[in-house]
């Protein structure tokens, strides 16, 4: 299964971006958007259609890379729920889980079931979808000079 063809994807930030978004480059313009988005958009998760709980703001970006700089650009922003946003920023969650002992364990298999349930597939799609993912994150993560283009925000940094 191509990542194509997967509704819930893992979408590493590369490390030099990490901190760089809309919601910390410009709260009030966050706050606007996010009440925005959810009188716009069905109720419920964008991703699995989960109605309950807080649903979160997830920023879907592209990445242009070239050899010594590259440019992020957001495509868009979804209403999440907490377990597809958790799988999209899995290394983020991996990282929280790790000192959790076995509670953590329990979080990382019933997340990694969303995963398989939500783009109705294996384990070998998710153990390969990860290490695409891994290896985009670390290519990426070697490129120091990014623009981050906010596109219809105007904003860049």
């Amino acid at each position: 299964m191509s990542a194509a063809e997967l509704r819930l994807k893992i979408e590493l930030i590369p490390r030099p971006l990490w901190g760089r978004n809309l919601r910390l480059s410009d709260r009030p313009q966050w706050r606007v958007l996010r009440k925005k988005l959810a009188g716009d958009s069905e109720p419920g998760c964008a991703i699995c259609g989960k109605p309950e709980g807080q649903l979160q703001g997830h920023e879907e970006w592209e990445y242009i890379e070239r050899k010594k700089s590259g440019i992020a650009r957001l495509r868009g922003v979804n209403l999440v729920c907490q377990d597809c946003h958790s799988i999209h920023h899995i290394g983020r969650t991996q990282r929280l889980l790790l000192g959790q002992g076995e509670t953590g364990r329990i979080e990382w298999t019933r997340l990694i079931a969303h995963f398989l349930r939500v783009n109705q597939c294996d384990g070998a799609a998710w153990a390969q979808h990860s290490r695409q993912a891994k290896a985009d994150w670390e290519r990426r993560s070697k490129i120091i000079n990014w623009t981050v283009d906010f596109g219809v925000w105007g904003l860049k940094t």
